[in-house]
């Protein structure tokens, strides 16, 4: 139910919704110290903060060199050398499937880079729905997943009791696409399907 600004009363709980999410102030990094120098511009900080990320993430630490590119491409050369070159389609999904998929969605996640809360895909009309239902199907059939879905906005999160200026108390979470996330959810719901 949509509610009109007659029905926004301080009364309703929706009002005070409205308030707390316009009083929540932005989190914001306070500054950092690195090497014994106090880091205060935003761009700087994001660079501490994400080489910070890199070297905790023990996946990463060795992407730069020889070895770490030759061993990646000996494994997926190993992987389609073993697969066959037929891969069997996935079943299609159909707009009622893709709708269900959508009211399945936490209503609260935060969105990704483009924006696209739950709630909006949970709003949309019967049209655009099944624009959505025809791309999903011609990525299914294709095998594509689009690099948009794959871009992630890194949000530093403090982590309790630890100093705010050492870039060690902070741990990342990634906010990818909704879209990409319900997307995701088919996949995996086709191939459940394919595999049974």
């Amino acid at each position: 139910m949509d509610l009109l600004p007659k029905d926004v009363t301080p009364q309703s709980s929706q009002f005070w919704r409205i308030t707390r999410y316009f009083k929540t102030p932005t989190p914001s990094v306070p500054p950092l110290s690195y090497h014994g120098t106090q880091i205060y511009q935003t761009p700087l900080k994001a660079e501490i903060l994400a080489r910070q990320f890199e070297q905790s993430h023990h996946l990463t630490l060795n992407m730069e060199s020889n070895t770490h590119s030759l061993t990646l491409i000996r494994h997926v050369n190993k992987f389609f050398r073993s697969t066959p070159s037929q891969t069997p389609l996935l079943k299609l999904i159909n707009h009622h499937e893709v709708r269900r998929k959508i009211l399945s969605l936490k209503p609260r996640a935060s969105p990704g880079d483009d924006g696209i809360t739950s709630v909006m895909l949970g709003h949309l009309s019967q049209i655009a729905l099944t624009y959505l239902t025809r791309l999903f199907n011609h990525l299914l059939r294709s095998g594509l997943f689009p690099n948009a879905w794959k871009r992630a906005e890194v949000i530093p999160i403090f982590k309790p009791n630890k100093p705010p200026t050492d870039p060690n108390s902070y741990r990342p979470i990634s906010l990818l696409s909704i879209v990409g996330k319900l997307f995701e959810r088919i996949i995996a719901s086709s191939l459940s399907a394919h595999v049974d």
